[in-house]
């Protein structure tokens, strides 16, 4: 219990909670477009940092426009690099249309006539704009460009970012969203709402009728048995046409249909949780698949069939392109969670079409209903795979048997040096010939085999995963030993088969009495595994049906009571197959058909049952359900449901219970679950307590014996807190649960655990605000002989604070987060792209023409940036001890003194910003050190993962027209876990700026500079350095006026390693003049030439010369830069561009751009 009070003590400083604008946040962003959508929430002024490879990116390379939550990027250079970006936000979206009333009605008098007191802003621009349309709103911009050079081949990009929305007629609104940008990441799924920032559609609508081409959600439809929710891009329209006057009478019909490409695939996983594991948990797709991308929002996850929300704030979040969920400290995992995600992930095996037609048809007294679905894959149209007509044969030959589908992963190619390549060779070991083994090779003269290795268990391979400087996986084979294959993997290569699923659906309703009612549905569906085979097919087809009844009776005047009468009945063939799951999370956990693994059905299922409940408003309820279950002959279970609900005067009683008794081929159950609370209020406090128990007896066939499946445990909870309507709320509660397992024919205590939390929020005062939550576990194991379960403590606990002072004079944000949980080791590889569209390059140190992990660098200059960086998945976790922390703290006395006088005065010119960020994880906990979250020493063995910022910066007299100085302190680092090991960097420097404006026209700015950087990797050790700098950069400028500014800038800089690194040292000497010339409205010119003069006393090929070089070479270098901008009417503007550099022993380099952009 002392971590519970250690963080009890953490919180007790910040007695209070977040401001209305939320506390920090941190988004990594890859500059894939000209504009990034940051949030779906306005972003605070002044709130926002930019960081680039750890340093803040100069105002002039970029622009927030805070409304919208975009980052609008001006430096073109950077683009498909990243950055990190912390931002707070209010908490709504300013740009977001809310109306009260209709606007359209405001538009003209009664009369029709026009409305003169209505003021539109678009309206109002007195510039010509070449893209008006009337009645549309419209946003973005279209580009199109090229750039070449002799370094580089022609590059054509484009960009188009377009919004519409308005009315084209009277009575038809348009709604458009149209991207070009192909963004192969999913959104960041930590809040409750996504930015679908890849969605392109165009949505015609009226009164009646709606028609959308492009990207849409394909949603369920009014029926029990078919349920999907796709992602899909085509075309859907539906109509709801009234059948006369009077649609209670005559009725409605309503009709749907869209034809699409389906974008995902249906996954489910079910999973129990992991003592003290938050996560992350890695998702598998429906046919095993180890890496998939979720789409995003099409996710549920659910904890002991609970359906939770996705957010920071709430109960989980989610890495939709590494499928990864992890659970927030309002949900504590422990070994008795049960998860259940379902979910759509991207499946590109095969185009895949889908087709769906629905009508429904209601008046007064009946309902029909009707629907069609198709899905299926173009066998003829695979994409993912290349398939051969060998391939498609043993697809033929399989049938339904799809694991069999397996070919060998060897193809022949050419040598070339972007790929990793195989030889094969005869081995021999322990005096055993083993002919065909792949060995890799760089060798052109045999390397001549292109392998794809699959993951086939432990103990099933020959091949391994070996760690390697190679520029993508590589795998070793290894001898048996004793017969005994040693390897996971096996060059082979699993083949997707082609498939179809179909359904059709039937329902009627009947209103047989005001209070009657009686509901019929039936279903046909086909399932084809594998389309390229008849093989199997027989068990395609199935059915299913469904029939319910109501009828509600009330009496009584005040408080009526009500009594209400069901039954049902369901039949689903053995054959029969869903669309997507149309069951309940834990329908099989309910009649004890298996948990967590997926059974086979061996018979027709049969599913009858009938219930009676009586109520009284305001009182409670009290019903009984009676239900049958019958699987052919091979499963009979009978089920009896209690359950009642009782409130009165602040007193308040709920009870759960059921009794499940099973006979089948594998034996008897007997299943009691029984849940109950009670609670009173007393005052403004409420106590509870509450109870749960559940055993399951699973008995052999014959015997008394008892089956593994068995269990029992009983768990209760006390807990108090006030009102849930309070601006101030705050709750405790104390947990224990005993669990039970077999032993004989008979359970036994096996595990013991007790819990203790908390939960505070106190948001009354709004510039003092906090929220805590804290739960504490303590595990005990009571028999070590019936579970492998280990004794585990475990805690998770959050804090928020936020606070606004004196008027603004100090704010503050505070976020902290403990816990545990598993991290993942990572692994990337580099891929080629066009010139200016990658952030690396790469240079062959070692001289054998083979890309290498150890070879690529940041790209110093466009032409260079030729590679980006992708980081691949794996399945290897460790587990962590973790703790987030951020704190921002912004002082400005100038707020509430900058009208005073004297040493109040003085203090009104100072002002400071200060953010600290950490996020780390290390493998070990000694006496609660993985709690502290202000340990940042990389050098620490038991520290797998970091990513820390400190940034603190001191202003005077910012505001100043004529003089301003600050200082900056800044520490960065960050370590990652790879598959090759340990990677670790550090940058801290302390920085000084100087601003002097003499006159209106001469002006001078100064920075300077001291600090280190240092990398270490424990597998290329090559690339370490510890590097000591200093720079000192004056900049002096002359403006005469608006139109034109002539600068002239020199940097002195000196880098020397570590000694026991190397040694290297450089001092570096840059001379430079720019000059801008600047029409309003019209356009500018921009020239810049610099010149470098390097010593470097070291080898120039080596990773750390081309850091301390800066991408150029030792001796004299010449960079220069031209760049024209005009603006064409209102709404164009040309960009003309020209780079070129020149550094000793290589050819000058020439760079040119052109671009068009249209703003809308």
């Amino acid at each position: 219990m002392h971590r519970l009070f250690l963080l009890f003590l953490t919180a007790l400083p910040f007695y209070s909670a977040a401001q209305e604008k939320g506390l920090p946040r941190v988004k990594i962003v890859v500059l894939q477009s000209d504009t990034i959508v940051l949030d779906t929430l306005s972003l605070v002024p002044g709130s926002v940092s930019v960081l680039h490879n750890g340093l803040p990116l100069p105002p002039a390379d970029f622009r927030i426009d805070h409304a919208s939550a975009r980052l609008i990027l001006l430096n073109r250079e950077l683009k498909s690099d990243s950055v990190s970006v912390l931002y707070s936000v209010y908490p709504l979206l300013f740009t977001a249309e809310k109306k009260h009333k209709d606007l359209g009605k405001l538009r003209a008098d009664p009369d029709g006539n026009y409305n003169p007191f209505l003021y539109n802003p678009a309206t109002q621009k007195t510039q010509q704009d070449l893209f008006k349309v009337d009645g549309l709103n419209k946003s973005g911009s279209i580009s199109r460009g090229i750039s070449f050079g002799n370094n580089q081949d022609v590059v054509v990009n484009s960009n188009l970012n377009l919004q519409l929305s308005g009315k084209l007629t009277d009575n038809i609104e348009l709604l458009m969203a149209a991207t070009d940008d192909n963004i192969p990441i999913q959104p960041d799924g930590n809040t409750q709402q996504l930015q679908d920032f890849d969605k392109v559609y165009i949505q015609l609508s009226d009164k009646r009728t709606k028609l959308i081409a492009g990207d849409f959600q394909a949603s369920r439809p009014n029926s029990y048995f078919m349920n999907f929710n796709k992602r899909a891009q085509g075309l859907f329209i539906g109509s709801k046409q009234p059948l006369g006057k009077d649609t209670l009478k005559n009725g409605r019909l309503l009709l749907t249909g869209s034809a699409a490409v389906s974008r995902g695939k249906f996954g489910r996983q079910i999973f129990q949780g992991i003592e003290g594991n938050q996560g992350p948990y890695r998702l598998r797709g429906a046919e095993n698949e180890l890496f998939i991308v979720v789409l995003s929002g099409t996710e549920k996850v659910f904890i002991d069939g609970v359906l939770l929300k996705r957010g920071q704030e709430y109960d989980y979040i989610i890495d939709y392109n590494t499928a990864e969920v992890t659970f927030t400290a309002r949900q504590f995992i422990t070994k008795d969670k049960r998860i259940v995600v379902e979910f759509q992930y991207s499946d590109r095996n095969y185009a895949r079409s889908l087709l769906h037609a629905g009508a429904d048809y209601k008046k007064e007294k009946l309902g029909l209903r009707i629907n069609f679905y198709n899905e299926q894959d173009n066998r003829n149209q695979p994409l993912q795979q290349q398939l051969t007509q060998a391939d498609k044969l043993v697809m033929a030959a399989v049938g339904d048997t799809l694991s069999s589908a397996v070919v060998q992963g060897a193809d022949s190619i050419e040598f070339n040096d972007d790929e990793v390549l195989y030889k094969k060779r005869d081995t021999i070991a322990n005096s055993v010939l083993y002919p065909g083994v792949f060995v890799y090779s760089v060798d052109p003269d045999s390397a001549f085999y292109r392998v794809s290795f699959s993951n086939v268990g432990q103990g099933n391979g020959d091949y391994v995963l070996v760690s390697s400087a190679a520029n993508g996986r590589v795998f070793r084979w290894t001898a048996p030993v004793g017969n005994i294959r040693q390897g996971a993997y096996a060059p082979l290569i699993q083949l997707i088969t082609p498939k179809k699923k179909q359904m059709i659906t039937g329902a009627a309703d009947f209103q047989l009495g005001k209070k009657t009612r009686l509901g019929l549905e039936g279903a046909f569906s086909r399932n084809d595994l594998n389309t390229f085979s008849r093989i199997d097919s027989k068990d395609d087809d199935g059915y299913a049906g469904r029939l319910v009844f109501q009828h509600d009776k009330e009496w009584g005047d005040s408080l009526p009571w009500k009594l209400t009468a069901t039954a049902d009945y369901e039949l689903v063939n053995r054959f029969f197959s869903q669309v997507e799951r149309f069951r309940s999370a834990e329908f099989e956990r309910d009649w004890n058909l298996g948990w967590g693994a997926t059974r086979p059905v061996t018979g027709d299922q049969h599913i009858a049952g009938a219930g009676i409940s009586l109520g009284r408003k305001n009182r409670g309820t009290a019903g009984y359900c009676f239900n049958t279950f019958l699987e052919g002959s091979d499963f009979t279970g009978i089920r009896h449901v209690l359950n009642g609900l009782y409130n009165r005067k602040g007193f308040s009683f709920s009870a759960d219970g059921s009794y499940l008794d099973t006979k089948g081929s594998a034996g008897a159950t007997n299943f009691i679950r029984q849940k109950a609370r009670v609670s009173q209020r007393i005052g403004k406090i409420r106590i509870s307590l509450r109870d749960e128990l559940e055993q399951n007896l699973v008995h052999k066939p014959s015997g008394d014996t008892l089956q593994p499946l068995s269990f029992s445990y009983f768990e209760w909870e006390a807990s108090a807190g006030n009102s849930d309507t309070t601006r101030n709320r705050y709750s405790a509660f104390y947990k224990q649960r005993t669990d039970f397992l077999p032993l004989g024919s008979s359970l036994q205590r096996a595990t013991f655990a007790e819990s203790a939390g908390m939960t505070i929020e106190l948001l009354k005062h709004m510039n003092h605000q906090f929220r805590t939550t804290t739960a504490v576990r303590r595990l005990d194991i009571s028999n070590s002989a019936l579970t492998v379960q280990k004794p585990d403590q475990s805690l998770v606990g959050r804090v928020e604070y936020s606070l606004r002072a004196w008027k603004g004079v100090l704010t503050s944000s505070t976020f902290y987060e403990a816990g545990s949980g598993l991290e993942q080791k990572k692994e990337f590889t580099y891929i080629e792209v066009a010139p200016g569209q990658g952030a690396f390059t790469w240079t062959d140190y070692n001289g054998n023409n083979v890309k290498e992990l150890n070879e690529f660098e940041i790209a110093q200059f466009p032409d260079q940036a030729t590679f980006i960086r992708v980081f691949v998945p794996t399945n290897e976790y460790i587990k962590v001890y973790s703790n987030q922390f951020s704190q921002s703290i912004q002082l400005r006395p100038g707020v509430a003194w900058s009208a005073k006088k004297g040493v109040r005065k003085t203090i009104a010119l100072f002002s400071n910003q200060t953010v600290y960020r950490i996020d780390r994880k290390t493998t070990e906990d000694i006496n609660g050190s993985a709690l502290n979250p202000f340990e940042q020493e990389t050098a620490d063995t038991s520290l797998v993962s970091l990513g820390g910022s400190f940034r603190s910066t001191t202003y005077f007299n910012q505001m100043g027209s004529k003089f301003g100085f600050d200082y900056s302190r800044q520490d960065i680092r960050g370590k990652t876990l790879l598959t090759n090991g340990l990677e670790s960097r550090a940058h801290v420097f302390d920085e000084g700026r100087l601003r002097w404006n003499f006159t209106r026209v001469l002006s001078l700015q100064t920075v300077y500079r001291r600090g280190t950087k240092s990398t270490t990797s424990e597998f290329f050790s090559s690339r370490n350095f510890d590097l000591h700098y200093f720079d000192a950069e004056p900049r002096f400028s002359i403006q005469p006026g608006t139109s034109f500014r002539v600068g002239f800038n020199y940097r002195y800089s000196e880098k020397r390693n570590h000694a026991d690194l190397g040694g290297q040292f450089a001092v570096v000497n840059k001379g430079g003049v720019e000059l801008k010339y600047n029409v309003l409205s019209k356009g500018s010119f921009l020239a810049e030439a610099n010149y470098f003069h390097i010593n470097f006393n070291s080898a120039p090929n080596t990773s750390i010369a081309y850091e301390m070089l800066e991408g150029l070479k030792a001796g004299k270098n010449i960079t220069w830069k031209l760049t024209w901008q005009r603006t064409l009417a209102n709404n164009m503007q040309l960009n003309i561009g020209y780079d070129g550099r020149k550094s000793p022993g290589i050819k000058t380099i020439h760079t040119g751009s052109a671009q068009v952009r249209a703003y809308f």
